[in-house]
């Protein structure tokens, strides 16, 4: 447990030097947009998948994209757990490991269903519901960043409520999945954002010592 709350930067020291701040929040965009990218892919194959029942991809591929697609994820919302100890949110932080642990489940069923039968429109709604209550839960979670980063996070912080709303629906889940493409986007922006506040920050400070 020590390694995982280590490597997944649940207890960050905010006092650590701002260089490793930095290359932790530039690995979480840039594996956030990895993570974005392959999500296209990973849509349709799961759409031809479970609703079509047929492969557009090799099942070596699809276990592939599933697999990269938990790690860039993992990476990317590693990023919030820091974001959520650097300015102390812990609702984030929690949010953002709940979300991580939810992700390699769902994914790693879709494996799983590839080699099992299994009850796929019951998994679809219990999903759809899971996914709709985190996702409010966590869109909550960033509207609170609104005094750190700025209403960015209010933003994205109610296209995740909303999408959330759409998802607990299950019939109108897919609004929900579209609506999440733009939260994402806004959230890595996020990233940016706290990048440059630490920046300034480190900037500041060697200013004041400068001056003494």
């Amino acid at each position: 447990a020590g390694w995982i709350k280590r490597f997944m930067l649940i207890d960050i020291d905010i006092e650590k030097p701002s260089g490793f701040l930095i290359k932790q929040l530039n690995i979480a965009w840039i594996l956030g947009i990895f993570y974005l990218t392959i999500g296209f892919f990973e849509s349709a194959a799961d759409y031809f998948l479970f609703k079509e029942e047929r492969m557009i991809f090799s099942s070596a591929f699809y276990i592939t994209i599933k697999v990269i697609s938990f790690i860039t994820f993992a990476f990317f919302q590693r990023g919030f757990i820091m974001i959520g100890g650097l300015f102390r949110n812990y609702l984030l932080k929690i949010m953002s490991f709940i979300m991580i642990i939810a992700i390699l489940l769902l994914n790693g069923y879709d494996i799983i269903s590839l080699f099992d039968s299994v009850e796929a429109e019951f998994i679809a709604g219990a999903s759809a519901l899971t996914f709709g209550l985190i996702g409010i839960i966590y869109g909550i979670s960033l509207i609170r960043l609104k005094k750190s980063v700025g209403y960015i996070s209010k933003y994205a912080g109610l296209l995740e409520i909303t999408g959330g709303c759409f998802l607990l629906t299950i019939v109108l889940s897919f609004i929900g999945f579209l609506i999440y493409l733009p939260a994402e986007l806004l959230e890595i922006i996020i990233i940016f954002k706290v990048i440059e506040i630490i920046k300034t920050k480190q900037t500041e400070n060697s200013s004041a010592l400068n001056q003494v």
